[in-house]
Formats: structure tokens, sequence, C-alpha cells
């Protein structure tokens, strides 16, 4: 692999490697992310929920919603970004690892972990 070319952005340090069959791009986060990371269960009936918002919560850049489906029952995992770790606790409190399930979700939720788990983002590389 040859480095071909790197990019730096008030949020990233992008390095482009390349070879003759394949390219590989690294994004490295600057100010590293937390990653939020929870799981739900449905059933089947209800696997069809709406998306996510979430409004005003500072340091809040995004989420990710997968899906599995399983024999009985559907699970969802989020994966929320935030700036810092300090955002999540200023969203959740002190007890930021305790989940946030909104009445709507709850309605429709089988059943859901009832801790977050959290993790520092490295990097984020993409293979093309």
């Amino acid at each position: 692999m040859i480095l071909s070319k790197c990019y730096r952005s008030k949020f990233f340090c992008c390095c482009i490697y390349r070879s003759v069959y394949s390219c590989i791009f690294t994004l490295k986060p600057i100010d590293m992310a937390v990653k939020r990371i929870w799981h739900g269960w449905t059933v089947k009936e209800n696997a069809d929920i709406p998306g996510i918002v979430a409004k005003g919560i500072p340091g809040y850049q995004g989420i990710e919603v997968l899906r599995r489906e399983l024999d009985t029952e559907t699970e969802f995992v989020t994966i929320m970004t935030f700036d810092s770790l300090q955002n999540v606790i200023d969203f959740q409190g002190e007890d930021y690892a305790r989940c946030y399930v909104p009445d709507a979700a709850q309605r429709v939720l089988k059943r859901w972990d009832e801790r977050a788990e959290h993790y520092e983002a490295v990097s984020y590389t993409i293979y093309k």
C-alpha cells in the first residue's frame, strides 16, 4: 500500500492508501467520539418501528439503527454517537449507562437492555 493523500478537517484526519487492487480510506477522529450502544427486541408484528429522533441534545451527532430478524422476534441495536462522555452524562444523568426508552418505544418493544454500553471511537476505515 502506498499513502496517496491525507486530509485533515476540524473533526477527522482522512488518509487514503492505494495499491494496484484496492483503495483504503481511514478516518481517525481528532477528538474521540463516544458510541452509546443499546439493544431492544420486539415481536415481528411490531418490527416496523418509526425512526428515532433526538432533538436538541448537545453533542449528539447521530444514530445508527441495526435490525436482525430472529426466529420469533426482531432485534434492534442502536448506536448513538456523541462528541464526548460528558455529553452522554448531560443527556442521561450521572447514571449515564441507564437505558432511555421513550414511552412510544416501550409500547412496541417486548424487552430491552436495562443498561447501554459506551465505547470510544478510535477509527473508521472503508475498504473499496
